[in-house]
């Protein structure tokens, strides 16, 4: 059983890196700027991360008048995903003087698309980025703004990012253990639901004859109640760790408390390995399913 057990944690966490999971993300956001006051400009922007150089670098410029393009073919004026980003070819910019070191658009850093003055970066932004951001009007660029490099500091991390007139952006990290964005909260409550809905139809589902099923239920429903706040709220907040060792954690933590809660309940019907097994499988199958309803809301909602 032991061994079993171990498969089933190698299985989960193999399945959780491969698929959103309904855990938190990490984020970085920024509020933008033009000469400290408010933009009289739209404006889009993407992360950058560091990457080998390639002989299919273009410049900004050449990506810029690329956007360009894409953006007249969008009536809403607003573009989400660029087509051209698609051909590698055009993911990464020619070679700074920093060792001859390249950067490219960081693939896994979803977003800044923005109408307004804010740029929000999701999903897998790099621990190490710059930040790229075109200004235009109507279908022509204003002007090119590129920041140095910088490491993010927090699991979500919050910078004032002030364009100036030579291209430059200067990223002040403001950065806040306290703060939530009103998306985040959203966020939160999307997976909160999704996540109890599908733990307690499988619950019932499978374990429906071998358990007292309305005792049961409600320690999965408790369970859930308890360790979701403190996954999305708290350890993302307290762990300035890379944004694997924090999703392990909270991972675990959830899997052992549920299993404590699931036992203390319900221990005249199982033992303690018997609910920890319990709560490797909902899991198990909470992430697989709930990674895809996740990943299809954000498909049609956009986050």
């Amino acid at each position: 059983m032991f061994k079993k057990s171990l498969f089933i944690i190698f299985i989960i966490l193999l399945i959780s890196f491969s698929f959103a999971d309904l855990g938190p993300k990490p984020e970085v956001n920024f509020n933008v700027t033009y000469e400290s006051k408010s933009l009289n400009f739209n404006i889009f922007g993407r992360l950058l991360e560091k990457t080998s150089c390639d002989i299919n670098a273009i410049s900004f410029e050449n990506y810029s008048n690329l956007f360009i393009q894409e953006l007249s073919t969008n009536p809403r004026g607003l573009v989400s995903s660029t087509s051209f980003e698609r051909d590698s070819k055009y993911l990464t910019f020619k070679k700074f003087n920093d060792n001859n070191i390249c950067w490219k658009i960081a693939q896994f850093a979803w977003g800044g698309n923005t109408n307004d003055e804010k740029l929000t970066f999701g999903y897998h932004p790099p621990e190490e980025f710059r930040l790229f951001v075109i200004g235009y009007n109507n279908l022509s660029i204003k002007s090119i703004f590129l920041s140095n490099s910088i490491k993010k500091s927090y699991f979500v991390s919050n910078y004032s990012a002030n364009l100036k007139e030579n291209g430059v952006i200067e990223l002040t990290d403001v950065s806040n253990l306290y703060y939530f964005t009103s998306l985040e909260f959203i966020v939160f409550i999307r997976a909160f639901f999704i996540t109890i809905i599908l733990e307690l139809i499988f619950a019932f589902i499978l374990f429906r004859k071998n358990i007292l099923i309305n005792k049961f239920l409600l320690s999965i429903f408790i369970g859930n109640v308890i360790t979701l706040p403190f996954v999305w709220f708290v350890f993302p907040k307290i762990f300035l760790i890379s944004d694997v060792f924090v999703f392990l954690f909270y991972e675990l933590f959830a899997i052992v408390v549920e299993t404590i809660i699931i036992y203390l309940m319900n221990k005249t019907e199982l033992n303690y390995k018997t609910a920890f097994n319990i709560s490797l499988i909902l899991n198990i199958l909470s992430v697989i399913i709930g990674s895809i309803i996740m990943f299809i809301t954000y498909i049609f909602l956009g986050f």
